[in-house]
């Protein structure tokens, strides 16, 4: 089945133009976790210069997203689409968007890490957390990169969900060791706020697969 049978509109100029900026989105979003991955291994790596250059670098990515974004909403506020569609498709970017605004969060707060203790089971687990959130996005842009494949789209979303589950329990196994083995309570709080950051980059992917759910089901014959 293809998705152009779904949104029948798909096929106009202006939306085309649409599904490549929101193609492209999702490829800059996808940059943005990247760059936030090489910040992570600055900090365990105690490379504090690198790690600065790293976050900022997040931020600039997240900010070309951001731009994006609007560059989304003039498009399909200035007709692309058809109003039954609009909003849901313009949901579905703006979730993208959350991933991008997650990963500047977790970025954010490796800063404040630079003096802290943190074991190595510690920051492989964290790895493993970050690990997930990055497929998930990949595997959105990937997705996305055809639009016209709504049984490649489907497996995509189930995919999204189960790296989402293994990133929520990651998450909790890297709590219980937080809680048992870090006595002081400032390097508690960063790394909890961390795991939380790192963990909504998957949960905003797995967000955004709602949104793709419900354009299939909304344009289905």
């Amino acid at each position: 089945m293809k998705l152009f049978n779904l949104i029948p509109a798909l096929a106009g100029e202006r939306e085309k133009e649409t599904i490549r900026l929101i193609k492209e989105h999702a490829d800059m979003t996808y940059r943005v976790v990247c760059e936030f991955k090489n910040a992570f291994s600055a900090l365990e790596k105690k490379d504090f210069m690198t790690l600065k250059e790293k976050v900022d670098r997040v931020s600039s990515l997240e900010s070309r997203a951001d731009d994006l974004r609007r560059e989304i909403e003039e498009k399909m506020y200035s007709g692309a689409f058809l109003p039954g569609s609009r909003r849901i498709i313009l949901n579905f970017a703006e979730r993208i968007d959350d991933v991008a605004d997650a990963a500047q969060d977790a970025a954010r707060i490796l800063i404040f890490l630079e003096d802290r203790e943190i074991s190595k089971d510690m920051f492989d687990l964290l790895e493993l957390e970050l690990k997930d959130g990055l497929d998930t996005i990949d595997i959105l842009r990937r997705s996305i990169s055809d639009l016209r494949n709504v049984d490649e789209l489907r497996l995509a979303i189930r995919r999204v969900r189960r790296k989402e589950h293994e990133a929520d329990e990651i998450a909790n196994k890297i709590y219980s060791t937080l809680y048992r083995n870090v006595k002081d309570p400032i390097t508690v709080l960063l790394v909890s706020k961390l795991i939380t950051y790192i963990g909504n980059i998957s949960d905003k992917a797995e967000d955004a697969t709602d949104a793709l759910s419900l354009i299939i089901l909304l344009h289905r014959a």
